[in-house]
């Protein structure tokens, strides 16, 4: 019934500029320890908290993510250096050479330099703890990330004025979509900021730390900076989400259910998944991330044209970059769609398509899910492999759908 998608990863980068709303002029903060100018403008990678992660499946698109800017007085640094103490893991066990560990880590995570992760589950002591995932990772260096902030803390303004935009680009090995912000806010009183966080508005369930990140210096130390009343915080930011483009192979559960809703039988089909845009320029980008954007994996369910349908014939080769004009199956225009709820730090969804007893009927080889109705928008094509396809008899009800998951990206630091 549901195949799932290879995971999508998420990472993000942001730089801080101040600006004089007097004159509309870029202006230079003052370092509040040295005393030294400050004029930022170089990019540092920030983070996406859990909190943040978890709104990715509830705002309706990326833009939205990230509406509002907050500005902090007291954010922590957010990826703590080990410095000469190394830590290794073996079985859900992290030891440390040294003492760095403390009660407040759980909920934390610890990332190697190796790109390994966990997330700290219980305090052992300060040189040890216990994590989520088992595994073995050899002693080096590591950081410990504050994915737990949920609130900015020490709260100091907000503000919305801006603008964001989803650009589409692509590599050898994925669809790459950058949602690109940028966000302001006008200072009422002179204040010291060392931090930011970016998150969506109140409509949306507001999350004011979404995306956090200190103040930095050239060199990426934090610092705290002085401003005046009347000059304004200015963030710029790159959301990066990607999404490999290679088809993957997938096994797909079917139950089948008569009129009555009774299960008839379970079968298994081999299929592959992939998403496949009409063309290999920029207009493929939003059609793409709407089918696979977790807020509502917007799949377009109308009853004319091109839109999600079950396929009647193996029409794709695997990957394939078009998305012409397909056989569907008979009277697979009248679908339901459903789409799953949300568990809390679970990031994945679902979505279904279900054809009733009277629709879709004959040999079905997959589906596939549109995010508009004409012919050369983008899809998500779930096809059973070569020489399989299954009967939908005239009597049952049939249902494929897809699930995507994501999560941060850790070696990007």
């Amino acid at each position: 019934m549901i195949g799932k998608t290879a995971q999508m990863s998420v990472s993000s980068r942001a730089r801080i500029t101040f600006i004089d709303m007097e004159t509309g002029e870029r202006v230079p903060a003052i370092n509040a320890e040295t005393g030294e100018e400050v004029w930022g403008g170089d990019w540092h990678p920030n983070m996406i908290t859990d909190a943040g992660l978890d709104r990715i499946a509830g705002v309706p698109s990326p833009t939205r993510l990230i509406d509002e800017i907050t500005l902090s007085g007291s954010m922590p640094e957010i990826k703590e250096r080990s410095g000469s103490i190394t830590a290794s893991q073996s079985g859900a066990t992290v030891t440390a050479s040294a003492a760095f560990f403390q009660a407040a880590d759980v909920g934390r995570a610890i990332v190697w330099d190796d790109g390994s992760n966990a997330r700290i589950t219980s305090f052992v002591s300060a040189t040890e703890v216990q994590v989520d995932v088992t595994q073995v990772v050899p002693e080096q260096p590591f950081e410990r990330w504050h994915v737990e902030i949920s609130s900015v803390p020490g709260f100091v303004q907000r503000g919305n004025t801006g603008a964001s935009e989803v650009i589409a680009d692509y590599d050898d090995d994925h669809w790459i979509f950058r949602i690109v912000s940028w966000r302001q806010v006008e200072l009422s009183a002179a204040s010291n900021v060392n931090g930011f966080g970016l998150g969506p508005n109140q409509q949306w369930g507001r999350v004011d730390a979404a995306i956090i990140e200190c103040v930095r210096d050239a060199s990426g130390n934090p610092i705290t900076v002085s401003l005046l009343a009347g000059k304004a915080v200015r963030v710029d930011h790159e959301l990066t989400m990607r999404y490999p483009r290679a088809s993957k192979q997938v096994t797909v559960q079917i139950d089948e259910y008569d009129a009555g809703n009774q299960l008839i039988g379970t079968s298994e089909h081999v299929a592959d998944l992939w998403g496949a845009p009409s063309n290999l320029t920029n207009l493929f980008g939003d059609a793409l991330l709407n089918v696979l954007w977790p807020g509502n994996l917007n799949i377009n369910s109308t009853t004319v044209g091109y839109a999600s349908r079950f396929l009647a014939s193996r029409f794709f080769t695997p990957g394939d970059l078009t998305s012409g004009s397909p056989n569907y199956a008979p009277n697979s225009s009248q679908q339901a769609f459903a789409l799953s709820d949300y568990t809390a730090r679970s990031r994945r969804r679902a979505k279904t398509m279900t054809a009733a007893a009277a629709h879709a009927n004959g040999n079905v080889h997959g589906a596939m899910f549109r995010s508009g109705s004409s012919g050369s928008i983008a899809a998500l094509v779930l096809q059973f492999q070569e020489g399989e396809a299954m009967v939908k008899e005239s009597s049952h009800t049939l249902t494929l759908g897809f699930e995507v998951s994501w999560d941060r990206d850790y070696t990007v630091s």
